[in-house]
């Protein structure tokens, strides 16, 4: 632990560690509001494999059920000032069908994409999770591809027009067309009326349509979910799926196997990204000791 924590910090660590601050953040403020989240996906496998950030991983992710995730958005003033709940309802740029706490002041941004918006600082994914029911596999791949297809327009329209080569740029450039013809609020409401189609079903199933691993491997019992495990992450607890195990396994299968070169993957893509630290900059080659002393994150116990 010493070794770790005298460690200089990289330009990797740094964003890690302020995307643990992102989720302190997160945690404090559910907490004052009563509702859950979950850590998900990497974020969820690294808790369990490394404790804390999958060492190659660049992002983090929380899932909440629609009614919690919306008792958020409606209390972002809980927050402290220098983060930015990024979502439709916040920023009228918005170019997913989720919400992002950024960090203000930072920038992470794809290169070659627009500088604009309230902010576009580092960040973590907050995902809706939405009450869905048994649906044939062709169904699923259609409502996930349609879905996926209006936050492709949606994020066209907002600005995000380049890909990471002038190939997918000019592909993305074709495809998104339409975009010029429609709306962005009709955009936004076929999108909602999409994922919040089983609103007021009852049923005991949820589903995130903003998962890259599509509806068929997301359509999981509110039970693998509900009542929130508690899980280490960082040297911090938080809050995760119910059943874990159940959870990763059906995302991942056999997770934990090592994938190969990983780390020199996330290298390449972060030089597809115009990252500023902005006042968190003279971290960068402290010991990580320091670093999460001065981002208020250390923890003693």
């Amino acid at each position: 632990m010493k070794e770790l924590q005298s460690k200089p910090v990289n330009e990797l660590r740094l964003i890690q560690l302020l995307q643990l601050k992102l989720l302190v953040e997160i945690k404090n403020t559910t907490a004052k509001l009563g509702v859950d989240y979950f850590l998900i996906a990497g974020s969820l496998l690294g808790s369990i494999r490394h404790g804390g950030f999958i060492p190659w991983d660049s992002d983090a992710d929380i899932a909440m059920l629609r009614k919690d995730y919306k008792k958020l958005i409606a209390n972002i003033d809980l927050l402290g000032e220098e983060y930015f709940l990024q979502c439709d309802e916040s920023d009228e740029t918005n170019k997913t069908g989720f919400a992002k706490l950024r960090l203000r002041n930072t920038l992470f941004i794809e290169s070659g994409n627009k500088d604009e918006g309230i902010s576009n600082g580092f960040y973590i994914d907050i995902f809706p999770l939405d009450k869905y029911i048994h649906r044939s596999r062709f169904i699923n791949l259609i409502n996930h591809y349609v879905y996926r297809y209006l936050i492709r327009l949606k994020a066209f329209k907002n600005g995000k027009v380049h890909s990471s080569t002038k190939l997918r740029s000019i592909i993305s450039y074709i495809i998104c067309l339409p975009s010029f013809l429609i709306s962005l609020k009709k955009i936004k409401e076929f999108q909602n009326k999409i994922s919040q189609k089983y609103t007021d079903i009852n049923t005991n199933y949820t589903n995130n349509f903003n998962s890259k691993y599509g509806l068929e491997k997301q359509f999981i019992p509110l039970d693998m979910y509900i009542p929130p495990s508690l899980t280490e992450f960082e040297g911090h607890k938080f809050k995760a799926p119910n059943k874990i195990d159940s959870w990763l396994k059906r995302i991942y299968g056999e997770y934990n196997s090592l994938p190969k070169k990983q780390l020199e993957f996330t290298n390449n893509l972060m030089k597809n990204y115009t990252i500023d630290f902005g006042k968190y900059s003279y971290l960068i080659g402290k010991p990580e000791l320091f670093v999460l002393q001065e981002l208020e994150l250390y923890n003693d116990d």
